[in-house]
């Protein structure tokens, strides 16, 4: 979706994002208050499920540390892969925004592979450092100088115990067509 609006929290910088969340919190003895009726979320439930994940395995207790550190947080910033979390103190709130970037539809470049571009929610295998199995959730374009390569953001099935080290729980990979096969178990997320 471009350039998503969000009921809650902060809105989202330009772009192009498949999730994005929003949440005005307050602070109560030091700790940070979600309301559930003062939050949103938009996007595939998919992407929602894989940016919720980021968001309480990863975002959010960075967050929480940074308040505890310093209590009069003014601006927060963390990203990490295609994850970002942005939250800023505003008249006593403290307004957030989480967001997964990546594009709903192919976007131009060339396709690494002799099948056609997977669609959303097709699985697929990863073809290396035993990544495996997934389900694809976007997709991204990298290059440079008119050279344009597409590529899919691909939820993991079973992430490895040295994607979560390196990636946190983010469980997503992001490869190129020579990098996959289509066809992949029947296994779901």
């Amino acid at each position: 979706m471009q350039n998503p609006t969000l009921r809650w929290g902060l809105q989202p910088a330009p772009g192009e994002y498949l999730a994005a969340w929003g949440a005005r919190t307050y602070l109560s003895y030091g700790q940070l208050q979600l309301l559930h009726d003062r939050q949103d979320c938009i996007g595939s439930s998919a992407a929602r499920l894989t940016l919720g994940q980021w968001i309480d395995h990863d975002a959010l207790p960075a967050l929480r540390k940074a308040i505890e550190t310093d209590r009069h947080i003014t601006e927060f910033n963390f990203s990490k892969h295609f994850f970002s979390m942005k939250a800023k103190e505003y008249h006593g709130y403290i307004m957030i925004n989480a967001t997964l970037e990546g594009s709903e539809i192919p976007p131009e470049g060339k396709w690494s592979a002799d099948f056609p571009i997977p669609k959303i929610g097709d699985q697929v295998h990863i073809n290396f450092n035993g990544l495996g199995d997934g389900r694809v959730l976007g997709y991204f374009r990298e290059g440079g100088d008119d050279q344009y390569w597409i590529g899919v953001i691909v939820h993991l099935f079973n992430q490895p115990d040295w994607h979560r080290r390196q990636n946190g729980n983010a469980a997503i990979a992001t490869v190129f067509g020579a990098e996959i096969t289509t066809g992949a178990g029947e296994q779901t997320p």
